[in-house]
């Protein structure tokens, strides 16, 4: 028995084996081609590799955020709280996973499971109100 059974972790959640970088609104590859693997403290072992980032990378991703400010600039605060809305749909939708991956990433044991739920649909309810703000 693993111990994420012995601790009745056993959601099971559609983590990827490995992960990109999210840039300019792609997923690319690290460009030196090289990842780390992402070990749970619940059990020391590996669940999924996510990217060794490096300089080149963030240059990449600091050139995608430059050409994409002047869009983002003329966009209405309308238009943003219907993106900002988006997001929080988005994350309500995926709550039990982003809250999971975060469990698994505090090595969180099920106990804590529920107070990271509760942070994960915060961080939503948030966005949900800053969006009322503003309109």
């Amino acid at each position: 028995m693993t111990k994420l059974e012995q601790q009745h972790l056993a959601v099971q959640v559609p983590f990827k084996s490995r992960y990109e970088n999210y840039i300019g609104g792609k997923w690319v590859k690290p460009t030196a081609g090289k990842y780390f693997e992402n070990i749970t403290p619940i059990t020391g072992k590996p669940f999924c590799e996510i990217p060794r980032s490096d300089e080149a990378d963030i240059e990449k991703a600091l050139d995608a955020a430059h050409a994409a400010a002047p869009g983002w600039a003329k966009t209405t605060a309308a238009e943003r709280a219907v993106i900002l809305n988006k997001i929080a749909d988005r994350i309500e939708e995926n709550l039990e996973s982003i809250a999971v991956a975060e469990s698994w990433h505090a090595a969180a044991t099920r106990p804590a499971y529920p107070r990271t739920s509760t942070s994960v649909l915060s961080a939503a309810t948030m966005l949900f109100k800053a969006t009322s703000a503003s309109s």
